[in-house]
Parts: C-alpha cells; structure tokens; sequence
C-alpha cells in the first residue's frame, strides 16, 4: 500500500480503515457461504482498496471498496468493475453509496432499474403514501404494472409493523393473479425495511395485473377486540413495487404503463400538454379519466400548452389536432410520452390503444317486495375467528324506490355463535351506517336454524347504493396473554339470511347520492374551461381520474369547481346566508387551546348537606326546566314552520371541513357545485367522492361537508319534496300521502288539524242544529 502523499495520509488512511471494517463485518456474517479474496492495486500511484466476494448461486456479485487520496476527487470504478453490485467511494471528507442493480441475464452488464410502484385498488386506502393492513386478518388488492421486453423478474415490499405484532406467529402473503408467490414475516418495527419476491415465469402479464396482500397479525402480550386495535403493518407505495430493466422497454401502451407506476412512485407528475384555446380541453378530460381507469390515481398532475415540448425525464401527454386521430406512446429510459392526436371523429378507441383496465364491480340489485336471500346479493358464509371483525354487503335499490315512512324493512338473520364467550362479545348489525341491533354472545347460544329477526325503519335506505353491515367484538379470555395459536371459532354469519324490503309507489327524492352516480369526467368541463390558472387546471384533471363513466341513457351531470371565497350565491337558491358563514365551514376545525380557569370552590364543610340543597338545587331544576321547554318550544316551531335556511346556516358554522358538496338550487337539478378549502388537497377529495359513489355509506340530503378527517357530513332540505312517477290510484295512495306528509310533516300537521276542526265544527252544527228543532 503507498501513498502519493504522506502528509495527507493520516486523514485518508482513517477513512479506509472505517469503511473496510465496515465492508469486513458484512462479510464476516456470511463468511459460510462467501469465498473472500482481498487485492491491493495502486495502478496510478493512488491508494486503492479492492475487496471482492462471491456467492456460488450469484458469482457476478461483487463489492468494490476505492480509497482515494484526499486532495484528488473520486473517480469511477464502473470500467474497472463493470459487474460490482455496490460501490463505495471516498474522496475528501465526501462518501457516497450507490446500488447498482444487477442483470441476472448477461453478468457483467450494468443495467439500469425502475420501480414500478405499487397502488391500491381501492385508491381511498392510500394514506400519506401507505397502505395500512390492520387487525388479526386484513387483505388488500393492489395494482402492479409490467411492460413487454422489461418483465420484472422480483417484487419488492417495503413495510413496517406495529411493535405489538409477535412476527414468528404472524405473516404477510403475497399473491399475483391468485398465485401465491411467497410469504414474508412482519418483523420490520424500528422503520421501512424492503424485502425481495422473487417472480415466478409467466406471473405477470404485460398491462394491468392484480396483486393481493393478506396479513395475519398475532399480538405479543395482549388478545381480544380491544387489543386488535394495536396490530397492524404499513406497506409503503413509493418504494414497493416490480422491478424493471429499462433497457428493454418498449414504446407501447405496456410500457408507457410502467413508466407512469414508476413515476408515481418517485412523486413525479403528468404532464398534460393541450391547446390553450380548450380545443383539446374535453379530450384531456376523458384521457385524464382513462389513466385513472388504468392506473388507479394517485398523481399530480401539471399542464402545460401544446407549443411547449415534453421532457423526456418526465412522464407526458400530448394532445393535438390533425386528420386522423392515432395515438403514439414514446418509451425511454426515464420517462414517457404519449402523443395522442384528435381526428374529425375525436379521439382515437383509448380502451383498443391502452387496456381496458380492472373493471369497478356493481353492486347487486335487491328485488322489493320479498325476502331475498344474501347469498344471491353475493354474500359467502363467513366463519368469524378474529376477535373485531367488520364487513359491508353492498347493494342496489331500483332508482324509483322512496319509502320516507316508518315501514317495516326485515333481516332474517341466520347466525351460530360459540359457546361460553367472554362477556362483553357482541354482534352488532348496521344499516347504512346506522346501527339497528346490538346481539349479546356471551348469554345465549344462537343457531342458525333459528333466525334472528332484525326489523329496522325502511327510511334508513334509499335508492342507489346501500349497505348492510356487520360487526363482531370478542373480548380476550384472558385479555392480557397472547392468543392461543389454534384458531377458535367465534361467531358464523348464514349465506342463507334474508333481506325484505317492502316495495313502494314510484317516487323518487332528489339527493347527492343519485347525482354523484351520473357524475363523469366530461361534468368538468366547464370548470376546465373556466380557469386560466395552470396549477388549477391541474387540480380539475386530477379530480377527473377519480370519476367514473356515466351511463349514456342516463345523461350527465354537470359539476362545478371553486374556492370557498368564490361561491355564487345564486347557487344556494332561497338558502343562501352569507360568504363568511361558507368560509366558516371551509377552514381547518380550530383547536381548544384556551387556557384553563382556575375557579375557587368553597369547601363542602363550608356549607351544611340541606343549605346547599336549598341554595343550589332550586336553581338548576329551574333552568333545567327551562332548557327543556326552550327545546319542546324549538321542535314545534320548526315541526310547523321549519326554516331550512337557519338549519344550513347552523350546520355550516358547527361543521369544518376540506370540501362542500352541494346542490341547493332546485331550479337547476343537474349541476353539483364542489367548493374547495384553500388547504384542501385534490387528491384526498378525489379519493373521497370514488369512496362515497362505491363503498362507503352513500351521501344523503342536498349538501355534504368532507371533514378533514376524510368523513363525510350530511345535510337534508326539510322543505325537499319527492317527486311521483306513476299515477295516483286507490292502491298507492296511503303510501304516496306517508312519503309526502314525512317530507313536509308541517303540512300534514296542518291538513290533520284543519280536517280535525272541520270535523268538530259539523259535529258542533249537528247537534246545534237538533237542539233547535226540539
């Protein structure tokens, strides 16, 4: 070993000397299966430390350690090395780490990797960047991209975990397409740490596939509902995902896939490239929309005028004009283009060009009038061992149906449960998010050939979407030791349960929930074209690939986008109350951080038991009753005179939140107005209208408020009324006067009341009249 320059050795020789123990301990824990062979070179009269390794199943492996003098910069070592798989270089006070992934086709090739990011199906799972399995047993779907003549040959996780999970009972198994292709444990506690999957031939297809992680979580010291609470791991979007050689990429709809994944992950953005006359604006909407379709979301997007050339480090769309309409992706090695030109007819078939992608499933439609059996509304047995547990059954009622009354709705519901559950376990069934029956378990042995009747008001669903939902709690026995290893069954749930829902007269109620259904792309193009702001015009694409297609027979709906200090007030109708109120509910909920009073208080000695009787419970029994003929008061006037306007107001200022979803004027049904916070982000709003239109409880009422917790707030117009499809007979007559008098009860109150009166008034008349003849 020599030195070019002794007077500057001491500092480079202690920098070496760090670096080689550190590349020495890594190889002493493999030293079994490494076969280790040290060199010393000095080629140039610079100091130089080589040390390599090989492992018999990877003998391209190698680990290249340069030491450099101080006063020269770091030079590469790729040419002396082509084959290291990593590199450390020192040069000053400077080190530097790079991986360079590894061909397992032509050793000796360095090779460039991308990561094609993972995203979840269900784009609203997406928090911060992470997906969250939690409890006992969770699952997720999620998509993962390939690109023909770049198949990825591993899957890389990056997760953490809960300190609570025990990781040698608990796993995280991975499939593709229904294929198991390995099982991780879930040991990652301290921070994201990534683990290799390797991919078996012909997993992946080129496109769109589907991968499926199911997590089996064990706590460490603790069992129970309660203490499921504290299991879970946080899969990391940005950093998990298929690897790729961009070498072989291809410039088709599969690679321009894979480098969009690629790009999500690495917190690039699209870049949308259209006319700034808005020629091309419906367009970039439907394409917007299209990559939603594919990619599940998940972008930013940019924009940027047509003149202005793509980039080829970034990911792009151009749009243009000309006399056919072609669509032409341009693959590279770090980004994408696709060049897609409108013809006379409008855009070239996007779904023949790019892939159809993964269809959203439609929930069941619900035949009224007759018990029908959750099996044919796609419900499976569920045999229940976790101690929380919840699940949703989805389905549709006809667009037609409005019952408002209290008629009786039926869930026939077939359940065994085991014996001597700890007290406290309990079955809890929901409708809509309303809970309608709580079921002890620990007091009563259940059998499904016994069925549970479940009755519950049929106002609670509405037409569209509804769900049914059931949730189970088992506390711990004990609650504070781990879970025995065998699996108990705790409760089962019978395919063969039975829902009736009574039909009705065909009416219908103008809500949020039907008109998000209609909701497409295309809803936005008048806000599109509205906006002079790039950065805006960026937020409305992004909102676009969260919508859906509408039905053409249907018609769409128009949606209109703006800042919470840019309300029209003529979009409230009659119920608009003032701007600040809007701000009011379009601001950040405010914290309670006002200081606590410290408020003497006399001692009990101070005053005997029967003075302060005397002195303090007259008081409060006064003002209680009070209170409570103030409320009685305030539920009869707004029973008679409801004032809807006051109602919106105090709703408003009571609630804060992101965005305020709205359709208040009822002269003009087929416009929704979404008006957004100045810290709102496009991207969780988005995510929360696709929950709302396919899996969370649906919207009701005419205005809904999104917290910024990712809740959705609901507000009703009393004065709405339904309206009716089908002619008034004799037998539809009851049911249309309970939907119209549970609309405006005033009203009916009053028609009772009148014909009461007049009813007094002949009886009165009658018997005036008898009298005077005797």
């Amino acid at each position: 070993m020599t030195f070019p320059h002794p007077q500057k050795a001491s500092h480079g020789l202690r920098t070496g000397t760090t670096a080689l123990g550190l590349v020495l301990g890594f190889m002493a824990a493999q030293a079994q299966a490494q076969d280790l062979t040290q060199s010393l070179i000095s080629p140039q009269g610079d100091a130089q430390i080589r040390l390599s390794f090989a492992e018999t199943a990877t003998p391209a492996s190698r680990i290249s350690l340069s030491l450099l003098d101080v006063m020269e910069p770091a030079r590469e070592t790729t040419q002396q090395f082509p084959d290291a798989a990593i590199r450390l270089q020192f040069g000053g006070s400077e080190m530097t780490h790079e991986t360079i992934a590894v061909s397992e086709t032509e050793a000796g090739v360095l090779r460039e990797m991308r990561l094609a990011s993972l995203w979840p199906l269900e784009a609203e799972q997406a928090r911060q960047g992470r997906l969250r399995l939690a409890g006992e047993q969770a699952g997720a779907d999620l998509l993962l991209f390939a690109a023909e003549g770049a198949m990825p040959k591993a899957l890389v996780l990056s997760t953490v975990s809960s300190a609570y999970v025990l990781p040698g009972a608990s796993s995280l198994r991975v499939l593709v397409e229904g294929r198991e292709i390995g099982t991780l444990r879930p040991e990652n506690i301290s921070g994201l740490s990534g683990a290799r999957l390797p991919l078996p031939e012909g997993a992946l297809q080129p496109g769109v596939n589907r991968l499926r992680i199911e997590a089996v979580h064990a706590h460490r010291h603790a069992c129970g509902g309660d203490a499921a609470y504290d299991l879970w791991t946080d899969l990391d979007l940005a950093t998990s995902g298929a690897e790729f050689d961009t070498a072989g990429l291809r410039s088709d709809a599969s690679g321009f896939l894979a480098q969009i994944a690629a790009a999500r992950g690495a917190g690039q953005p699209i870049t949308f490239h259209r006319p700034a006359d808005g020629s091309l604006d419906m367009a970039a909407l439907k394409v917007a929309q299209k990559l939603g379709q594919l990619s599940g979301g998940g972008f930013d997007i940019a924009t940027a005028d047509a003149a202005t050339p793509a980039t080829p480090e970034g990911v792009s769309v151009v749009l243009r004009s000309g006399p056919i309409a072609t669509v032409q992706p341009q693959v590279g090695t770090t980004g994408a283009t696709l060049i897609l030109q409108s013809g006379p007819e409008g855009l070239p078939d996007l779904e023949a060009a790019l892939g159809a992608g993964i269809a959203t499933e439609v929930p069941p439609m619900l035949n009224t009038g007759l018990p029908v059996a959750l099996a044919d509304l796609g419900f499976t047995e569920q045999l229940i061992t976790d101690h929380l547990w919840e699940e949703g059954l989805a389905f549709e009622l006809p667009r037609d149906w409005h019952i408002a009354t209290n008629a009786r709705a039926e869930l026939a519901l077939r359940f065994a449960n085991a014996e001597a559950l700890p007290e406290g376990a309990r079955l809890r069934v929901l409708v809509n998010g309303e809970p309608v029956r709580l079921v002890p378990l620990h007091d009563k042995l259940h059998q499904p050939d016994v069925p549970l009747s479940v009755r519950f008001s049929s106002a609670l669903l509405q037409a569209g979407r509804n769900v049914l939902g059931f949730e189970v709690f088992v506390p711990g026995d004990p609650g504070d030791a781990p879970c025995p290893t065998e699996k108990r069954l705790n409760v089962s749930i019978d395919a063969g349960s039975t829902l009736f829902v009574p039909a009705s007269p065909k009416m219908s109620m103008a809500g949020l929930a039907a008109q998000i259904d209609r909701l497409d792309a295309t809803a936005l193009l008048p806000a599109l074209r509205a906006t002079g702001d790039e950065a805006a015009a960026g937020e409305i694409l992004r909102l676009a690939m969260a919508l859906p297609h509408a039905p053409d027979e249907e018609g769409g709906t128009r949606l209109v986008l703006n800042g919470g200090g840019d309300v029209d007030p003529a979009t409230f109708g009659d119920l608009w109350s003032s701007r600040e109120t809007v701000r009011t509910a379009l601001q950040q909920a405010p914290t309670n951080d006002a200081p606590q009073l410290n408020v003497a208080t006399v001692q009990d000695t101070a005053i005997p038991a029967t003075t302060r009787m005397s002195l303090l419970a007259a008081p409060e029994l006064v003002a209680r009753a009070r209170h409570e003929v103030s409320a009685l008061r305030d539920f009869l006037t707004d029973l008679v005179f409801p004032d809807p306007k006051r109602d919106l107001a105090e709703w408003m200022q009571a609630n804060q939140g992101q965005a305020l979803l709205y359709q208040l004027d009822p002269a003009d049904p087929e416009t929704l107005h979404l008006a957004l916070a100045p810290d709102a982000e496009p991207g969780e709003v988005a995510a929360a209208l696709e929950r709302a239109r396919l899996r969370d409880v649906p919207l009701r009422g005419q205005a809904a408020l999104l917290s910024w917790d990712g809740e959705w707030l609901s507000w009703s117009d009393s004065e709405r009324l339904p309206q009716l499809h089908e002619a008034l007979r004799p037998a539809n007559l009851r049911a249309v006067a309970g939907n119209y008098a549970s609309a405006r009860p005033s009203v009916f109150v009053a028609a009772m009341l009148g014909l009461t009166l007049m009813s007094v008034l002949a009886a009165f008349s009658f018997i005036l009249s008898t009298r005077s003849r005797r």
